[in-house]
């Protein structure tokens, strides 16, 4: 398959070094892919990137505040020369696995500006659109040349219906360029089509699953690798408050350290073309959140349900504040069993409440 990336695939993991992008750069030829990035994808990416930039400069000031001297990329550099050291690393990783590059659709801006006033999708009700209405115009340049089927790989709800499938109005636009039922396949995350379409290419390694699952490989200590890695596996990613069992005053948690890890399940073990090991697991843990609460909100609550505040002068509207729970989390690492190193960490899912997991629930092993 041709496979096309929205921006919001990469803006999830900037620098492409989580275990899912090594997974799919390392099997993309192999199982027979071909990456194709449009450049209205990258222009966006570094868009975004250059707004989350001054982001972390704040985040980082503030903790610099109340921690003292911290080192700090922003230094010696502007916000111009961190994107354009992003732009390079981006395009050089991009040539590096053989991607093509796709220039911007060749569109009338009178259809473009028709589409958005009858509300057709990729435009939202809020005329938002654009952008993503020049990426599908790319999508379906490349679809109508003889040759594979493309993957195009997307989150975004003003592509893709409640099923994950094609929206109705683009299943339109490809009738009516002639293109079949098919001829462009939705993936809704990267993850969804690696686990499709390049992880049944990779060899199960049934006996490292094994002897993981009964602590008889002492090159890898799972839970100390969950303990540390955790907290930057899915770094500054905020989760809804109430996937996690809080309250919602307790604004964007976010990881800030593991205390423990019990209950590790070895979920799947396969060799990368590299010779790592791509190790899936699944864990209880013990995590402190950073969290944030309106002061109102936070003067209403008894003291049992107060957080611990470590900064109340975050702003004038917010305590920055912390506060612990038992969490379940899937993560997925890469493993390099010839230097005995974990060289990458994601968190793929997380939630409030652990469930009990049966010692009988098949291939889910524990290792304590």
């Amino acid at each position: 398959m041709r496979v096309v990336l929205d921006s919001n695939t990469i803006c999830r993991d900037f620098r492409l070094v989580g275990s899912t992008f090594r997974v799919f750069f390392d099997g993309l030829a192999r199982a027979g892919h071909s990456l194709h990035m449009s450049r209205v994808v990258i222009d966006e990416v570094l868009n975004k990137y250059a707004e989350e930039l001054p982001k972390i400069k704040k985040s980082l000031d503030q903790a610099r505040r109340v921690l003292g001297e911290i080192q700090s990329p922003f230094t010696n550099a502007t916000i111009e020369e961190l994107v354009e050291e992003y732009r390079d690393m981006l395009l050089s990783r991009f040539e590096e696995v053989g991607a093509t590059t796709i220039d911007y659709p060749d569109v009338p801006h009178q259809m473009v500006v028709q589409r958005a006033l009858n509300g057709r999708k990729p435009f939202a009700p809020s005329g938002r659109g654009y952008r993503d209405t020049l990426i599908w115009e790319t999508v379906l340049d490349l679809a109508q040349r003889p040759s594979e089927p493309i993957a195009f790989i997307s989150n975004d709800r003003d592509f893709l219906n409640d099923e994950g499938n094609l929206h109705p109005d683009l299943v339109a636009d490809m009738e009516a360029r002639g293109l079949q039922s098919g001829r462009i396949v939705p993936f809704s995350s990267l993850e969804e089509f690696v686990d499709e379409q390049i992880k049944p290419t990779m060899e199960a390694l049934e006996d490292i699953l094994q002897r993981l699952a009964e602590g008889r490989y002492p090159e890898l200590d799972l839970a100390e690798e969950i303990t540390v890695r955790l907290p930057y596996s899915d770094a500054g990613r905020e989760w809804e408050p109430a996937e996690l069992g809080f309250p919602q005053e307790f604004e964007t948690p976010t990881i800030s350290s593991v205390q423990d890890v019990q209950n590790i399940r070895v979920l799947d073990v396969r060799e990368l073309y590299s010779g790592e090991f791509l190790i899936r697991a699944e864990a209880d843990a013990d995590c402190e959140f950073d969290v944030f609460v309106y002061k109102p909100d936070y003067y209403a609550m008894s003291e049992e349900e107060a957080p611990y505040i470590w900064d109340r002068g975050w702003n004038p509207y917010y305590f920055a504040a912390s506060v612990s729970t038992w969490v379940h989390v899937e993560i997925e690492m890469t493993f390099d069993p010839d230097r005995a190193q974990v060289t990458s960490m994601q968190l793929l899912d997380m939630a409030g409440e652990p469930p009990h997991i049966s010692e009988e629930s098949g291939e889910q092993l524990s290792i304590f």
